[in-house]
């Protein structure tokens, strides 16, 4: 439900045949429109001739990508049956800023200062005009509301499982209310947090 630049998605969909579908979500519209124009990308070097094109053509076959908010796409793409009910919810939240000196793989630099940067620009922008009236339709939510709100709709929506990928020392996704994992993998650097359903 938060694709990011579709690393994970790309290692489910090329992980075997047990994977039938994998429905990447993304609200962030940058990211969207870079993900949207990799994947025409995938379809135009599907229907090559190239020794790449059978790889490509079953990535096709299994990825599909949507805009928008993962905790209001899921439940319509769901209610349009558009796809049916996920055996497994993958959440890929932004991480939390880093405490500690080591760089960042530059993928992932790109993608922390292209957010940070909107959100910043968010932040200007309701300063500049405080004290007006500046009412939006959709009311600021923190990280933690953010998270605990894609979690809860995860949790509704997933048949089996959901698993969120968090850096190995951070806290849970969420706020004190919510639920907390069934149990964690932990990696070098990053923990997955399970969460039965």
């Amino acid at each position: 439900m938060t694709a990011g630049f579709a690393q994970d998605s790309l290692t489910m969909a090329l992980s075997g045949s047990n994977v039938q579908h994998v429905c990447m979500i993304e609200r962030d519209p940058i990211v969207a429109t870079l993900l949207q124009d990799a994947m025409r990308r995938l379809t135009v070097l599907a229907a090559s001739t190239e020794p790449e094109a059978e790889i490509a053509k079953g990535l096709c076959d299994v990825l599909s990508l949507h805009r928008g908010d993962g905790a209001d796409v899921l439940p319509s793409l769901i209610q349009s049956e558009t796809i049916g009910l996920p055996d497994i919810v993958y959440l890929d939240p932004m991480f939390p800023p880093r405490t500690k000196s080591a760089a960042v793989k530059k993928n992932m630099k790109l993608l922390h200062d292209l957010l940070g940067t909107q959100r910043q620009q968010v932040k200007q922008h309701s300063e500049a005009f405080e004290g007006e009236d500046v009412s939006t339709s959709e009311p600021q939510m923190s990280t933690e509301e953010q998270e605990a709100r894609i979690l809860k709709a995860a949790l509704q929506y997933a048949q089996c499982k959901v698993v969120v990928k968090r850096p190995i020392r951070a806290a849970t996704i969420g706020n004190a209310e919510s639920v907390q994992p069934s149990y964690s993998v932990d990696g070098s650097t990053n923990r997955f947090d399970v969460y039965y359903t």
